[in-house]
């Protein structure tokens, strides 16, 4: 009886033991082993090739854009001669010549609004922007935006009429009478006391000064549409002012 009493506890002190070796080795299965990395020379080679090219590429890009936004130009004139894809511009500073491709985008201004110009065709007394770039040595300009603008014409003179129907100015030029048209996009500035503020056509009267840039009416000789009009009121003109009067002295009677 002893001995089957030392049997089985023998068994219940070996149990625990067992157990704890049982989960231990199947934790051990369970856990996969991560296997060691190794990299091929030749791979880290190519990873650093691939790394330095990156590099060159991003400062070859930044030397281009800092070179292009040296050789950005741009001109303003009246075409003189076209020659095939080369145009030379007469300008405030000079002469000008450039080239065109057909990468050129053109575009045409009209009531100071900016639009595709489609069948685009320069001709000489054409009045033009040009922007663009200049290559390395400065010697040749290629376009790469042309604006056809509309010619300013630039009055002066007094106001004779006031068309509130028509909403047309009658100007009294040094050259003679124009037929102003006051357009919607007409910006007048009234001149008061050495400030300007926005006005409008409702403020003309006949005998105001007024200076007017606007274009050309093409099928109409004198007469012009305004884009801005600087207008200088005759009833605000300063007027003399009245000199004090005096008090006149009653002559003194002497007693005789």
């Amino acid at each position: 009886m002893k001995v089957f009493i030392l049997i089985i506890l023998f068994m219940i002190i070996s149990l625990p033991n067992a157990a704890y070796g049982q989960s231990k080795s199947a934790t051990a299965s369970l856990t996969p082993k991560s296997p060691t990395a190794t990299v091929d020379p030749q791979d880290e080679d190519l990873i650093k090739k691939i790394k330095q090219i990156e590099i060159l590429k991003e400062k070859i890009a930044t030397k281009v854009a800092e070179i292009r936004d040296k050789e950005k130009g741009a001109f303003l004139g009246t075409v003189k001669s076209v020659d095939e894809n080369t145009v030379v511009l007469t300008t405030a500073e000079g002469e000008s010549s450039f080239t065109y491709s057909e990468d050129t985008l053109f575009f045409q201004i009209t009531d100071n609004l900016k639009k595709e110009w489609t069948d685009a065709k320069l001709k000489t007394g054409d009045y033009i922007s040009v922007f663009g770039y200049y290559n390395e040595s400065r010697e040749l300009f290629s376009a790469k935006f042309i604006f056809l603008q509309e010619k300013l014409i630039r009055l002066s003179g007094k106001v004779a009429d006031v068309d509130k129907s028509n909403f047309t100015l009658q100007i009294k030029a040094r050259d003679g009478e124009k037929v102003i048209d006051f357009e919607k996009y007409t910006v007048t500035s009234l001149l008061v006391k050495g400030k300007s503020q926005k006005s409008g056509f409702s403020k003309f009267a006949v005998g105001d000064s007024v200076y007017i840039v606007g274009t050309a009416n093409a099928k109409e000789d004198d007469r012009f549409a305004a884009q801005r009009i600087l207008h200088f009121p005759i009833n605000l003109s300063p007027t003399p002012e009245k000199a004090e009067s005096t008090p006149k002295t009653s002559p003194t009677i002497k007693p005789s």
